[in-house]
């Protein structure tokens, strides 16, 4: 849907990222993943691209631990990380030859979780006074 000079930033990985940081159990987060998989591809066949996915964003919850403590610093470096590890296994090839595209998918996805972060930190504040 949303698309900027012909790039699609990935708002599930960003959405699923800041979620991360804000679930304290794992079969919270994969309630979410799974949502998150099944919203994308509601048939009953699953895709490498799904299956590959996946996994990683049920294994970064695992790897959560070891990023700094600072909440928007550990977002803005596991949205990176995840986005670039995501595409490295899907596709590598789209990295080394477009990768102004992916630098500029790159930022969109941090903006994304930026954004969701934000609004996800209001709505705690504002719930909890």
């Amino acid at each position: 849907l949303i698309s900027f000079y012909g790039v699609k930033p990935n708002l599930l990985l960003s959405l699923l990222t800041v979620l991360l940081f804000s679930t304290e159990y794992f079969w919270q987060y994969s309630i979410l993943v799974l949502t998150g998989l099944f919203v994308l591809k509601y048939s009953s066949s699953i895709t490498g691209e799904l299956a590959v996915f996946g996994i990683i964003m049920l294994s970064a919850f695992y790897f959560k631990k070891y990023i700094t403590e600072h909440e928007f610093v550990a977002i803005f470096a596991a949205t990176i990380f995840l986005s670039t590890i995501f595409y490295a296994v899907i596709d590598h090839s789209f990295v080394v030859n477009n990768f102004n595209y992916f630098v500029l998918e790159l930022v969109y996805n941090v903006l994304a979780s930026i954004i969701f972060w934000l609004a996800l930190d209001s709505t705690t504040k504002y719930s909890a006074s």
